[in-house]
């Protein structure tokens, strides 16, 4: 099993892209995305194409909130998740359950 704290040692910019490779992927992919829909778009809509890329266009901010919402979600999860872990308990990943806290606002771990 490789060493899981190797990332809390040596040069902190070796580890950084790891992290930040999955973010990028996921804007490139989103782009991507919107970019096969103006060209399906443009290719099969005849006439009323303009309209077609112009709905294409508006919907581009309500599927890159939706996606960042969710990537959101799952880097706040990887947060509780890697304090459960951080703190050394015994089988930490069977016993987390997530729980509002005071505040209302973030999870955190028992």
């Amino acid at each position: 099993m490789q060493d899981q704290s190797a990332i809390l040692e040596g040069l902190l910019w070796r580890a950084v892209p790891r992290f930040a490779l999955p973010v990028v992927a996921t804007s490139i992919l989103e782009q991507l995305s919107s970019l096969i829909d103006v060209v399906m778009i443009g290719h099969f809509s005849g006439e009323g194409g303009e309209l077609g890329m112009a709905a294409v266009g508006a919907n581009t901010p309500i599927m890159s909130l939706v996606i960042n919402l969710f990537v959101g979600i799952a880097l706040g999860a990887n947060v509780v998740i890697a304090n459960a872990v951080g703190r050394a308990r015994g089988a930490p990943l069977q016993e987390l359950r997530l729980r509002p806290s005071a505040s209302g606002g973030e999870k955190t771990a028992p």
